[in-house]
């Protein structure tokens, strides 16, 4: 679900906390990584996935980086590609899985994002099980 490995930027200090950021419709992780370093958060580290590259309806099929299909910006039509929902929301699972088996407790990973890449971070927040 992701196109290529996140660009990580390693915590300053000590890195007691993760955050995974998620990029909107036709970004990339690499585009956003100056986050981490423009918020004053250098206790933590930053995770910046890239989605793949895919036909999007919305963009009348063009490819672009996109974590799951959207038809429109209504309600109904955000929800529509349950499937390309669910495995976004899984490879985010994958992420925080990656950072609590390196170390980082659950409760100190923030998963945060950019339009699509908030809507997928809100839905992959309250599906994560711990």
């Amino acid at each position: 679900v992701a196109d290529g490995k996140p660009v990580v930027v390693e915590a300053e200090k000590d890195g007691s906390a993760v955050v995974i950021w998620l990029h909107g419709l036709g970004d990339t992780g690499r585009a956003w990584s100056k986050l981490a370093t423009s918020v004053g958060v250098d206790w933590a580290k930053w995770v910046f996935p890239t989605a793949p590259k895919v036909p999007n309806t919305l963009a009348g099929g063009s490819e672009m980086n996109s974590w799951y299909d959207m038809a429109g910006v209504g309600v109904k039509e955000l929800r529509d590609d349950v499937e390309g929902i669910e495995a976004a929301v899984q490879y985010v699972h994958s992420l925080v899985d990656a950072e609590v088996a390196a170390g980082t407790p659950a409760e100190r990973i923030i998963i945060g994002g950019f339009s699509q890449g908030g809507c997928l971070a809100l839905a992959a927040a309250f599906k994560y099980p711990q």
